[in-house]
């Protein structure tokens, strides 16, 4: 598939993808994502069901990543493989072991700074929802946390975790109106503030973060 996109906080961008389902003729998945974009990126993926049990999911996935901000510049490079569990129907379990080299320019320092961030990942996943692509009644809750730590020179560890929680009201049935609503809560522990990679940092504003402001323009940057 191709295809042209456009976000009022990021701009316009080009798409690219190809997906095969079927690679190894036991339900293998490889994905190819390319976007050009003021966020453009080049992601591979492959999973392999029914890895060890039934309702596991091995999965190797690398990326490279360029953003320009108005916090910071990056050029990043993520490699990360992983087991995800389904649990049961609506419960989901993931531990992602990541490692990625990242450039990264501080716009407000104008410094530039070179980290190697090797992360363990641990994420639950708890879908109540009565449909996944138009819900109108239950809730959608999301949690990861992961230590990092820097391999290469600046020696930085730190721990972030964040959860988020979505809950769907049917106020009406004809005509349809339903209330969504979302909680996002987060936080990092470890060095000083500004020790930390800046693209590991918690930024608010755009359209998937509060709508109302530009991109990471509604806290300092």
């Amino acid at each position: 598939s191709t295809g042209v996109d456009m976000n009022s906080d990021t701009g316009i961008g080009l798409t690219f993808m190809w997906e095969h389902r079927n690679y190894f003729k036991q339900g293998e998945k490889v994905k190819l994502d390319l976007k050009i974009a003021k966020q453009s990126f080049i992601k591979t993926l492959y999973r392999q069901p029914y890895f060890i049990l039934r309702n596991q999911v091995f999965y190797l996935g690398a990326d490279v990543l360029t953003e320009d901000t108005d916090a910071f510049e990056r050029l990043s490079l993520n490699i990360g493989t992983g087991i995800e569990r389904q649990i049961d129907s609506i419960q989901t379990a993931d531990l992602r072991l990541n490692f990625r080299p990242v450039r990264i320019k501080d716009k407000t320092t104008l410094e530039e700074e070179d980290f190697g961030l090797v992360s363990l990942h641990l994420s639950y996943k708890r879908n109540t929802s009565d449909n996944l692509l138009d819900p109108s009644q239950g809730g959608r809750l999301s949690i990861e946390m992961a230590p990092f730590s820097d391999i290469f020179s600046s020696g930085v560890t730190f721990f972030k975790w964040q959860m988020s929680y979505r809950k769907y009201f049917l106020l009406q049935t004809s005509p349809r109106i339903v209330l969504a609503s979302r909680w996002v809560v987060g936080g990092i522990a470890g060095n000083e503030l500004a020790d930390i990679p800046s693209d590991e940092l918690f930024f608010s504003g755009g359209g998937g973060s509060l709508r109302g402001y530009g991109y990471q323009l509604a806290s300092p940057l």
